[in-house]
């Protein structure tokens, strides 16, 4: 099942905040008896990658997490729960785009450090999630800096006990591309690190 956020049929267009609570009753459907389930999976990309994190952090049922090029911390836009804010959005510095001869922009870099002191309250606790976690990375992804977002959870995954995950690095691939690879040739990824 795909969960669209915004902009397909009768959804807003726009949005200014991304509330969980969305997404938790597309998790319940999955706990009818009907469905004997005990617990769902996600494979995010790029911008729903920090989405899915605190989807997997903050709601129960979520028993992995495939998380592709995308950041360890809430971008964008603020992340609500049950009227509450629980994240604020980090933000991005458009000034950092560097152009390239095709015309196309490298925006690896444009999204704001959320390791800064100022930024620390966007970095989603995954610390917190029960299921597992696949981190999947494009080495050469130009609009996230996913490798260093990886081992950046990685790290914090570590330093509180927990070994529920697993990442794989795909050298000389770009942002779209691991997602195909995800899907079809895991043959062709190593371990990051």
């Amino acid at each position: 099942m795909t969960v669209a956020l915004y902009g397909h049929d009768d959804m807003p267009k726009n949005i200014k905040e991304v509330h969980l609570d969305y997404f938790e009753e597309s998790i319940d459907l999955f706990f009818f008896p009907q469905v004997g389930s005990k617990g769902v999976g996600m494979i995010s990309l790029s911008k729903s990658g920090d989405l899915a994190l605190s989807v997997a952090s903050y709601l129960p049922g979520v028993e992995a997490t495939v998380w592709i090029n995308g950041c360890s911390a809430n971008t964008a836009l603020p992340l609500y729960y049950k009227k509450s804010q629980i994240l604020p959005a980090l933000m991005f510095d458009v000034s950092r785009m560097i152009p390239s001869e095709s015309g196309a922009y490298n925006i690896k870099y444009v999204t704001n450090d959320p390791l800064l002191e100022e930024n620390k309250a966007t970095l989603i606790p995954i610390e917190k999630a029960k299921g597992r976690f696949l981190f999947v990375v494009s080495e050469d992804d130009l609009n996230w800096d996913s490798k260093t977002y990886t081992e950046e959870m990685v790290e914090r995954l570590k330093h509180h006990g927990k070994d529920n995950f697993e990442s794989m690095c795909y050298p000389r691939a770009g942002h779209y591309w691991s997602r195909l690879m995800a899907r079809t040739a895991l043959q062709f990824s190593q371990p990051c690190g």
